[in-house]
């Protein structure tokens, strides 16, 4: 733009020996000073005597270009009219050289001649502009909004007019809500406003044509609560729910939307609406985060007085969690939710068993096929717990579920489990080994087959939490997990159970006074001596076999091609794991025992994927050299022992080694022939949930003992397949046949076809009607198909999509319902499906 008007000033000046140039405002300054012409300039300033006397007496024969900073004055105020009348007056139309320099047509002239005023500062407006313009695919309009973007945007993009706009109404609707009006004041100074507002005329009612983008704001989203509280449908109505939507899914990952969102519903007050609304009809909004909230904390008042159904907190927990405002991460609610269909689960399965008249034969079996599930789901209900941040609201269902948890099972569980124990011979399920027979029963014969082995060894990951391990593991591609149990020796600690996983033929107590333990009458402690005893040994039992042990972590942590190098060629790996156990077994730590073993499982499964996916291992075998007791609430005094320490022996808090008779009624002998109690000491264990009182250490978690989740370790067979065995559930449309659209809004009904499992993985999927041009005419819900009920009837759900003003052109005429499916956050294609579309007209009531 500059060159051009500096070659038109420069021809002037070579052609007339006086140009005058006046230039309002004094915007072209720049250029009149840095200007290459055949001549001199001058700048009127109070100088006009000097400037008459020095062109016509002093410089008779040299052009001149004369530059006023200001308008041309009046004639009778101008004193060098008639030197101005004699010479040329340089002038140019700005606007058409703006739209010039931007290589716009001539469409855009009445634009550029109404907002001469924005083009003219240059490093501000013009130069952003420019880098922002498309020639071929602008138009006026789109313009506009981009010039609103300039003035609103730190930093304008590249993006289609639709979502820059919506960008430019977030931040000003953000600021009229914080009173800053900079932004506002300044799309009114370059004559814009009226244009922004315009563009929503579709959106707000007539006669509201003075709103701010705040109140505009307000009346938008005022507009589509009432379509979604009532379900009465206007035209108004629709557009804004359609426009809200849009706005939704263009900016899901934009704390914009989420920011305006929360200010409006602040402004409107929706607490009053919800207040008067079932729990029922909550679930039918989406629109606003406040409506989560309410259902959460409904939810949760309901499930602390058991007031409501269980199935009916598991269906709507389950179904919210999937919702728009809990996938963008809405703090507390989504654990709440979580906690929620975890408390629902934990009651039916309590109320499907009858311990009370349980009796102790095959109670480990029963135990292991389902009772351990009453475990599991305490832990993850504490879990969601603490990720809530322990909030005061939830203290009361958390004092039920362990209240529920204690007298009703674990306090059962152990009185049952210790008449079985005291009978002297224990029942366990027969497929499960004794943990002492671990190396020669399940690690050896993969060893004869030839067949390369990984070993994870997790201390204190008990059976429940195996189980939820294997699962995980089956959701992994080309992985099968099978999950088992094992008898851990006794007492349950980590000296005894490591040793007792290595190869060995006797473990024992190394003195009287301690209980450290030795393997075969050696000494095996840390990762370095087992990884010698283990190399050693296979060496000696496998001739031509290698066998290492390491830190899980470490390898982990290795890029792959060290990983590769590390382990090598070896046959036998065993990768240990300290995640559970050092964080819950310190007194100032073990409350977060929950979230602990969460880590530790994730962990494994990271793992697993890199061995199955990097290190191209097939076989895995996890197991755990003990199990533990945990419970959220600290237990009462009454289940704390007072007991001397042995003369010759040790005090924990399950057991006592060196106590040759038991020291009272709470106690029982170690003469138990299905449990190998390590060495030949004396050695005497606590029942039921007592604890021996000991100084300093902590009373939530405890191992040691003989509880059922003390002994019963997992072992979880690992296999890698060559081919892929993991998919997505399978979703159909259900239509009716010769199915014709008669309406603004239509039902769309779908069908899971599979439950999810271990292999079936959740899907999502995206739904909308557009044209047989591929345009949009409709809103777009996205909806979630996880559903792990058996029954059939019961994978069905229902959307209710809206038709917008566009979908008139396509009146008469075959639209598509377009399925797309969450590939990674992008959508691809799913499934498409054709109706007739046949409206007769708008109609608001």
């Amino acid at each position: 733009m500059y060159e051009k008007i500096s070659r038109a000033v420069a021809t002037h000046v070579k052609k007339h020996r006086l140009v005058f140039w006046y230039d309002p405002d004094g915007k072209h300054r720049a250029i009149f000073e840095s200007i290459s012409i055949d001549g001199s300039r001058i700048e009127l300033s109070n100088n006009e005597w000097w400037v008459k006397h020095h062109v016509l007496k002093e410089a008779p024969d040299t052009h001149f270009l004369i530059y006023a900073p200001y308008p041309r004055p009046t004639d009778s105020e101008n004193w060098l009219l008639d030197l101005v009348l004699a010479g040329f007056s340089f002038t140019h139309d700005l606007a058409e050289t703006y739209r010039e320099e931007l290589g716009l047509g001539t469409e855009f002239q009445s634009l550029f001649a109404s907002h001469v005023a924005f083009f003219q500062n240059v490093k501000e407006r013009f130069e952003p502009l420019s880098a922002m313009i498309d020639p071929d695919k602008d138009t006026p309009d789109t313009l506009r909004v981009k010039m609103m973007a300039v003035l609103s945007l730190s930093r304008p993009t590249e993006l289609r007019s639709t979502e820059l706009f919506a960008r430019v109404f977030f931040e000003l609707a953000e600021d009229g809500f914080l009173e800053q009006t900079d932004r506002w004041k300044e799309l009114e100074k370059f004559e814009l406003a009226e244009s922004f507002l315009t563009m929503l005329r579709l959106y707000i009612e007539e006669g509201r044509n003075n709103l701010k983008p705040h109140g505009a704001a307000v009346e938008i989203y005022k507009a589509a609560w009432k379509l979604e509280l009532s379900g009465e449908t206007t035209s108004h109505r629709r557009e804004c729910s359609l426009l809200l939507n849009s706005w939704r899914d263009m900016f899901e990952a934009d704390e914009r939307y989420k920011r305006l969102t929360e200010r409006v519903q602040e402004s409107l007050a929706i607490h009053s609406d919800l207040e008067g609304l079932t729990i029922e009809g909550l679930t039918r909004l989406t629109l606003f985060p406040a409506i989560d909230t309410e259902i959460a904390h409904r939810l949760v008042q309901e499930a602390s007085e058991n007031r409501t159904d269980l199935r009916m907190i598991q269906t709507v927990a389950n179904k919210r969690i999937g919702s728009y405002w809990i996938r963008r991460g809405l703090p507390v609610v989504e654990p709440i939710y979580r906690l929620l269909g975890s408390y629902a689960e934990f009651e039916t399965e309590l109320n499907a068993i009858d311990l009370k008249t349980e009796g102790p034969a095959d109670i480990s079996s029963h135990y292991v096929e389902r009772l351990y599930r009453i475990d599991l789901l305490y832990r993850t209900c504490l879990m969601h717990y603490q990720h809530a941040g322990r909030i005061g609201s939830l203290a009361a269902l958390i004092e039920r579920i362990d209240r529920r948890y204690i007298n009703d099972f674990l306090q059962r569980l152990s009185e049952i489990w210790d008449q079985e124990i005291r009978t002297g011979s224990p029942r366990f399920p027969e497929s499960a080994p004794a943990q002492s027979r671990f190396f020669d029963a399940v690690v050896s014969p993969y060893l004869k087959r030839n067949e390369k082995l990984v070993v994870v060894v997790s201390d204190a990951l008990r059976y429940e939490a195996g189980v939820d391990l294997a699962s995980r593991l089956n959701g992994l591609n080309r992985v099968s997990a099978e999950a088992g149990c094992m008898i851990a020796a006794a007492p349950t600690i980590t000296a005894v159970g490591m040793n007792a996983l290595l190869p060995h033929s006797r473990i024992a107590f190394a003195d009287k006074d301690s209980i450290s333990v030795e393997v075969d009458g050696t000494s095996v402690s840390g990762i370095d001596g087992r990884s010698r005893w283990l190399e050693t040994e296979v060496k000696r039992r496998f001739p031509g076999k290698t066998a290492l042990a390491m830190w899980a972590h470490t390898l982990g942590d290795m890029p792959t091609d060290a990983a590769r190098a590390h382990i090598g060629s070896a046959d036998l790996v065993y990768l240990y794991s300290n995640g559970i156990d050092a964080v819950a077994d310190n007194a100032k730590t073990e409350t977060s025992l929950p979230e602990a073993v969460e880590r530790e499982l994730e962990s494994i499964t990271n793992l697993t994927r890199k061995i199955a996916n990097q290190l191209n291992r097939s076989h895995i075998l996890v197991t755990a050299d003990h199990g533990f007791l945990y419970q959220n609430e600290a237990p009462e005094d009454y289940y704390f022992l007072s007991v001397e320490k042995p003369e010759s022996g040790e005090r924990e808090r399950r057991f006592l080694l060196g106590a040759t008779t038991p020291p009272g009624e709470h106690f029982y002998a170690a003469d138990l022939s299905s449990i190998e109690i390590a060495g030949s000491r004396a050695c005497s264990f606590v029942e039921g949930l007592y604890r021996i009182r000991k100084q300093g250490s902590g009373a939530r978690f405890v191992h040691g003992g003989l509880s059922l989740q003390e002994l019963l370790v997992p072992l979880l067979r690992v296999h890698v397949r060559k081919e892929s065995d993991v998919k997505r559930v399978t979703v159909a449309i259900m239509k009716a046949p010769r199915e014709v659209i008669t309406t603004q809004t239509h039902t769309v009904h779908f069908y899971q076809q599979d439950a999810v499992s271990d292999k079936y993985l959740p899907e999502t999927i995206r739904v909308f009607f557009a044209a047989g041009d591929g345009t949009p005419i409709s809103d777009t819900k996205e909806v979630r198909f996880d559903s792990r009920d058996e029954d059939a009837q019961n994978r069905s759900q229902s959307v209710v999509l809206h038709f917008g003003s566009e979908a008139n052109a396509y009146n008469g005429q075959t639209i598509y319902l377009e399925m797309q499916r969450d590939e990674g956050g992008a959508y691809v294609h799913y499934a498409r499906e054709s109706y007739p579309y046949r409206t007769f007209g708008e109609r608001d009531f």
